[in-house]
């Protein structure tokens, strides 16, 4: 990803941001679970190609995620799977950051960012692993995929 030149306005710099939270794992569901435990009993039948070859799922109306869609790395979302809003004009959403979350040594991982940045999954993905290999201070942190 290009790196914000000075003379951005805010507005594409905030679609540049990708916010990292982490935190001790809780005792719930792993998150590379949830596409096929979880939220697989609120999608809609259909599936269509989403960015850069990932999968969109959308959600039925009256569920409890039906503002957002869900887009999931084949075949099963294990290795990536981001939660993002449906189109402001369809849904008012507030909200328009994506949502990823992944498990990785004891430590839940969220990533929120724009979803203009969701087509570049691949290289958000790796290059939250490998930030926390670093200020970890551990040789690698790889998917969750066998």
């Amino acid at each position: 990803m290009e790196k914000p030149s000075p003379g951005k306005s805010r507005a594409t710099l905030a679609k540049s941001k990708v916010l990292i939270t982490v935190a001790l794992k809780d005792d719930g569901m792993d998150p590379a679970d949830r596409p096929t435990k979880l939220y697989a009993r609120f999608l809609r039948g259909e599936a269509f190609a989403g960015p850069n070859g990932l999968v969109m799922r959308h959600f039925e109306n009256g569920s409890p995620y039906d503002i957002e869609e869900l887009y999931i790395a084949p075949p099963d979302g294990k290795e990536f799977f981001a939660r993002c809003p449906r189109n402001k004009s369809e849904s008012g959403v507030v909200s328009e950051s994506c949502l990823s979350i992944f498990r990785v040594d004891g430590l839940d991982v969220e990533l929120r960012y724009a979803p203009d940045l969701l087509e570049h999954w691949g290289a958000l993905n790796e290059g939250a692993r490998g930030f926390l290999a670093r200020i970890g201070g551990q040789k690698t942190m790889t998917s969750t995929r066998p």
